[in-house]
């Protein structure tokens, strides 16, 4: 069985991943489909199309970001920073 590791952030680290998660895939998703939508319109010949290459670029991107935030975001373990003492937190394992 594999086991599944933990992404451990603060509930902000948190918050900002949702919020970029979020403004991927309902803003940018959105712009990047006209784009490439009206770069098909402008020039129907996508071989010699760079805007329509460079858009479905930028597209596949943006769409593995989406991929690696959710992958995040299902993994997150959320710390709590008020619980902690001392002035320094290490994640992993160190030698020593």
């Amino acid at each position: 069985m594999q086991r599944t590791n933990k992404f451990p952030m603060t509930a902000a680290g948190y918050s900002a991943l949702q919020d970029e998660s979020r403004h991927r895939i309902q803003r940018e998703r959105a712009h990047l489909i006209e784009r490439i939508q009206q770069a098909i319109a402008d020039d129907s010949n996508l071989a010699d199309n760079s805007e329509y290459h460079t858009a479905q670029t930028e597209q596949q991107t943006n769409e593995a970001r989406i991929a690696e935030l959710e992958e995040k975001l299902a993994r997150a373990e959320i710390i709590d920073i008020s619980r902690l003492a001392g002035d320094s937190i290490r994640f992993g394992e160190f030698g020593g």
